[in-house]
């Protein structure tokens, strides 16, 4: 159990492969766990070798206490700095202050997963989140650029879709702003990963 309290879930499977052995059975074990970082997220995951990272982020100074400490003990658990799975669901500071942290443990992601947020909705959260650390309007500003200097991605896929920030009374429900990466090649050339841009509503 983590030191500092939060929730985990152990689950293990046990499934036949066409790739192996007739008649053997491999088993997955998995381990999922909402670790305790207060007021915020950082939901850890293990499946077989496999690792994932749901959000990372606190809402108080102190509350950053337990994410750095959540963050170390998620490193010392599994020995390894690489992920293979980071999803960040949107971009409240509680969901995201915990990112320096992250990269100083694991320095390679191979699939970065974020929401895609245009450029006036994320200045309408710096707006609405005044007196932040300079970190977060740091990510508010350009979070491809953010997410690429501080670790080694293979693939960032950006999800577009219904916009939490913007109001959908009035906006289009699927739009193609400008600013969206709309060449599978924009993001390789620039940044030196992989990209998708899927346009469902999600």
């Amino acid at each position: 159990m983590p030191l500092n309290g939060g929730i985990i879930i152990y689950s293990s499977m046990m499934f036949r492969s066409p790739d192996i052995i007739k008649d053997e059975i491999l088993e997955l074990k998995s381990q999922f766990t909402f670790r305790n970082v207060g007021q915020g997220l950082f939901y850890t995951g293990k499946i077989g070798e496999f690792l994932l990272v749901y959000d990372c982020g606190s809402l108080s100074d102190k509350s950053l206490r337990y994410i750095t400490h959540s963050i170390e003990e998620f490193h010392n658990e599994v020995n390894t700095d690489k992920l293979g799975l980071f999803v960040i669901s949107h971009f409240d500071n509680d969901h995201i202050n915990g990112i320096p942290e992250l990269s100083k443990r694991f320095s390679k992601i191979d699939t970065v997963v974020i929401p895609y947020i245009d450029p006036a909705s994320r200045l309408l959260i710096i707006a609405n989140n005044p007196k932040q650390k300079s970190e977060y309007y740091e990510f508010l500003v350009d979070p491809i650029t953010y997410l690429t200097s501080r670790f080694s991605i293979r693939q960032l896929i950006i999800l577009s879709g219904d916009n939490d920030y913007r109001n959908s009374e009035t906006d289009n429900l699927n739009p193609t702003p400008s600013d969206m990466p709309t060449s599978p090649t924009k993001l390789h050339k620039e940044f030196g990963v992989e990209d998708r841009v899927l346009r469902n509503n999600v």
